[in-house]
């Protein structure tokens, strides 16, 4: 009889409880894949008060850019810098972070943007005996920018995991797309000094669609995150973030049938 491989206790320990009809989907290729989000806030940022739609924080937006992460990707579609800051913006301003203009107060964060591709580039095959395949090797540079990405600084190695690591572990092992969003003290940034307050990773599985497709599910999946700290990894349906758009047309007022007149009575003749 063959062993039971690590691997294999890790997913059974790990496999969630799926409806018939989701397992349906999922073997048809209909279910998407989990968002993995996570935000770290520092201490600094910790201190400040959390934005309302009364006492909204006001923004200065500065685009960091595309990345790679790994191996190199060619020909792959990305989304325009100006798609990019609209969608988040849209998504800050639903966290109350709303773009600062000349007719607003001045801001007091700057926030920063990246947005890429990570690819682990996997080598060689890792077995608990040497005759067993259990996973995949990634160099050990990659794969502490994966892990960092798809968990945060609340991801950790040491000792032995638990089944959200063994997710998570497994997730950073796969090619994904990413966004990465921080704020940083804006009257520290005058000062040609960085104070970061609060990190907010997003990433999403990449095969077989593009950046340019996924880019508004990465932005709204952090949309609950950004700048409020996670108590650990979020695994985000995207189905069930998105919202049906109900366009009305005009209102036309039907007025009711008018009844019918009253009958007419006519008296009776007087009998000769």
């Amino acid at each position: 009889m063959k062993r039971l491989t690590l691997l294999g206790c890790v997913l059974l320990l790990n496999w969630p409880v799926v409806s018939r009809a989701d397992l349906k989907a999922l073997l048809l290729g209909e279910l998407e894949p989990d968002a993995l989000v996570v935000t770290d806030v520092t201490p600094d940022g910790k201190a400040l008060t959390q934005p309302t739609a009364e006492k909204p924080v006001y923004y200065y937006y500065k685009p960091g850019g595309f990345r790679e992460l790994g191996e190199v990707i060619a020909n792959e579609k990305r989304p325009s810098p100006e798609r990019i800051e609209q969608l988040l913006a849209k998504a800050l301003e639903k966290r109350h972070y709303l773009r600062a203009t000349k007719e607003t107060p001045p801001p007091t964060i700057i926030v920063a943007a990246w947005w890429g591709t990570m690819n682990p580039g996997a080598t060689t095959e890792l077995g608990f005996h040497e005759d067993e395949n259990v996973g995949v090797e990634i160099s050990e540079h990659n794969k502490k920018q994966m892990l960092m990405i798809v968990g945060g600084s609340k991801f950790t190695q040491n000792g032995w995991i638990n089944s959200e690591q063994a997710r998570v572990m497994q997730e950073a092992v796969e090619d994904r797309f990413f966004l990465f969003v921080s704020a940083y003290d804006a009257a520290t940034a005058v000062k040609k000094e960085k104070k970061p307050l609060w990190f907010t990773r997003i990433s999403l599985p990449s095969a077989g669609v593009s950046m340019d497709d996924v880019m508004a599910t990465l932005v709204t999946s952090g949309g609950p995150f950004y700048g409020k700290e996670t108590k650990s990894v979020e695994f985000i349906d995207p189905t069930k973030i998105r919202k049906a758009e109900v366009r009305l047309g005009d209102v036309v007022v039907i007025p009711d049938d008018p009844k019918p007149p009253a009958p007419v009575e006519t008296p009776a003749q007087p009998k000769p």
